[in-house]
């Protein structure tokens, strides 16, 4: 059972086209804590460990940082508290009424609490994340990534806030801004005009072009996942997304979840090696002692041992077996070392 914020991880970059990334602000005020320690608060929030966030947040009422403000948003969604969730953005969402980077942000945390809120609230909060994305495409024009969001989710359906026919008009603007963010832009909008054969050109052109770009990867990746349904194609574009360095800030989840599709992927396409890697490679990073780790170092174990790597199946067990927190997974991990 995957605990809360590895599911919000992995529904948040799962999400293709309009809705697959986010972004946090690491401006701090001159009273709040500093940059660093904001960043830091992010990264072990994302492998699970909330105490450094909660340790900033504690006291903080009215927010005066904006990344604080992100990271409590953050905290109550991983919490499935929604109602506070949803109280706090809409407050923000008067207070920076014009700055895009905290409406690109709303967008993505809007579409998550869809995820958690009643069936009749759904469409409500999905339409609050199309409206945040557009406003921040037209509040911060000459930035490509929130243009590129902009034009994207034009494409949704009218009853979701979408209005398809101004999305192809904003492609050329995304390309004269930036070469990546306008093949990120062309896709979409193949894939919402249903032209898969041009969306399989461009994931192709995309990663022969840019093989080392972790946003043209992923993006490639989901777009031959679905709607291309080349599962081997998507997990090994994932496989080349997570051997990149981590991304930072709030892209991080895009990067542990590059990771986390290898392995999900593993179902249909049966490449058991490329998990073993990607999941080494993430343990590398995240190496704080959480339940999102030791559910990723379960994987990497039973995973080496379906492709005969007994020694270091042994290994990742042995360490489940001593420092898992869950006392459950301790004693399955001692179970399979007696197999073994």
């Amino acid at each position: 059972m995957l605990n809360k914020i590895l599911l919000m991880i992995l529904t948040l970059s799962l999400s293709t086209g309009a809705f697959s990334t986010v972004h946090l602000s690491t401006v701090a005020s001159s009273n709040s804590a500093p940059d660093n320690e904001i960043l830091t608060a992010q990264h072990a929030f994302f492998q699970g460990d909330t105490r450094l966030a909660e340790k900033l947040l504690a006291g903080e009422s009215e927010y005066q940082s904006l990344a604080l403000a992100q990271l409590q948003v953050m905290l109550w969604i991983g919490r499935e508290e929604a109602d506070k969730a949803t109280e706090l953005l809409l407050k923000l969402q008067k207070r920076y009424s014009s700055n895009a980077d905290y409406h690109y942000f709303a967008g993505g945390m809007w579409r998550q609490l869809g995820h958690q809120v009643s069936v009749f609230s759904k469409i409500k909060y999905y339409r609050r994340a199309v409206a945040a994305y557009i406003l921040a495409g037209k509040l911060a024009p000459d930035n490509a990534r929130y243009v590129t969001k902009q034009a994207s989710v034009y494409g949704q359906l009218d009853m979701m806030g979408g209005d398809s026919k101004k999305q192809r008009p904003i492609l050329a603007k995304v390309q004269s801004l930036n070469s990546q963010y306008g093949l990120v832009a062309a896709m979409d909008l193949a894939q919402n005009e249903e032209n898969h054969k041009l969306a399989a050109q461009l994931a192709e052109q995309a990663v022969s072009q840019y093989p080392n770009s972790f946003l043209l990867l992923v993006r490639a990746a989901k777009m031959h996942s679905s709607p291309l349904k080349n599962k081997i194609k998507a997990q090994q574009l994932y496989a080349q997304a997570c051997q990149l360095p981590a991304q930072s800030g709030l892209d991080r989840i895009n990067w542990i979840s590059s990771c986390y599709q290898v392995e999900h992927l593993a179902g249909k396409t049966k490449n058991f090696d490329l998990v073993v890697i990607a999941m080494q490679r993430l343990l590398a990073v995240n190496q704080l002692a959480t339940s999102e780790n030791d559910q990723a170092r379960l994987y990497l174990a039973q995973m080496a041992n379906e492709v005969g790597q007994t020694a270091l199946a042994k290994q990742q067990y042995n360490l489940l077996a001593i420092g898992a927190l869950d006392k459950k997974l301790r004693k399955k991990a001692r179970m399979k070392l007696k197999d073994l």
